[in-house]
């Protein structure tokens, strides 16, 4: 969850850290409530330029944030023009800041899109299928270190230990759903030992293309939010695209030059995504001090990945 800060003070501080490492002075600095694993503000100097300011002290996310924005940098360097890279003084693009770091990019002028992937327009998927081909033509020309897939999750053991540790809100999702939760696992763990040892090519993949994530511009789209950047099959964002009316795998393949779309790889992608979901609110009902406002939406988001199987 956040970092627990007092606001004024905090805001106080970050203002003083953004001054002195950044040399900008801020005339207005605004909470972004976004995400769950950072605090996010809107900043706009005393010459009324605009930024986007991220802290986080969380270690994970640090490292991240780290890989992440080497590759922005990379692929602006590259032509990349659908993407935000962060702002750098002497090539360094984070500072300390309290127990974690700051980072600050322009701020993007546009709209969020909101509505659900399924909901995406014809223009957007349009777009996003050309970012998503642009991707696999250029990764061969990058050199940040990326993670790469490993078809390796602790989902089984995760959903053991709920099992074990249930309290009043976990159990009524564990009652009603563990038999739905159990066959998704070992599908996954089929799909994933099917495509361990298997030769596939990995690309730099999003990992998390999603509407939240898509800011339409007057320009075109951009995306944001690397932190969960990879080396996978270019199935880890296809993925996001499928379902929708408008995606077209053909299209894709051509626009891209690769040879096939697995779609056995999209449903292991699909289990990924869709299982990290639930596992991961259910452990935050069981192990966070949830408002009972809080409870119900985790509740209610937890059902709706489940109400997709």
């Amino acid at each position: 969850m956040k970092p627990k800060v007092s606001t004024d003070n905090f805001q106080r501080r970050i203002i003083e850290a953004i001054k002195n490492n950044y040399k900008i002075s801020v005339g207005k600095l605004r909470r972004i409530p976004v995400g769950e694993e950072s605090e996010s503000f809107k900043v706009t100097s005393g010459e009324g330029k605009r930024y986007f300011v991220k802290y986080s002290a969380k270690k994970d996310v640090i490292h991240h944030l780290a890989t992440a924005n080497k590759l922005l940098i990379e692929l602006h360097q590259l032509g990349i023009n659908y993407l935000v890279p962060p702002i750098s003084i002497d090539n360094i693009t984070e500072f300390d800041f309290e127990k974690g770091k700051i980072y600050i990019y322009p701020f993007v002028e546009g709209v969020v899109l909101t509505c659900t992937n399924l909901e995406l327009p014809k223009n957007i998927i349009t777009q996003l299928t050309s970012i998503l081909a642009d991707l696999y033509k250029i990764s061969n020309r990058i050199t940040t270190p990326l993670p790469t897939e490993k078809y390796s999750c602790n989902y089984t053991e995760r959903f053991e230990d709920l099992k074990k540790e249930r309290n009043a809100a976990s159990n009524k999702l564990l009652k009603n759903n563990e038999g739905k939760i159990t066959t998704m696992l070992k599908q996954f763990d089929s799909l994933a030992t099917k495509f361990k040892d298997a030769k596939i090519k990995n690309i730099v993949t999003h990992g998390d293309v999603t509407g939240l994530n898509i800011i339409q511009t007057e320009s075109g789209i951009v995306l944001t939010d690397w932190d969960g950047t990879m080396l996978a099959p270019k199935e880890r964002d296809l993925n996001f695209l499928k379902g929708n009316k408008h995606f077209s795998p053909d299209d894709y393949l051509n626009k891209s030059g690769a040879d096939t779309y697995n779609e056995k790889l999209v449903c292991y992608y699909d289990l990924k995504w869709s299982l990290g979901s639930i596992l991961g609110r259910m452990e935050h009902l069981l192990k966070l001090d949830l408002t009972e406002k809080q409870t119900k939406e985790t509740e209610q988001k937890t059902l709706e990945y489940l109400s997709y199987y």
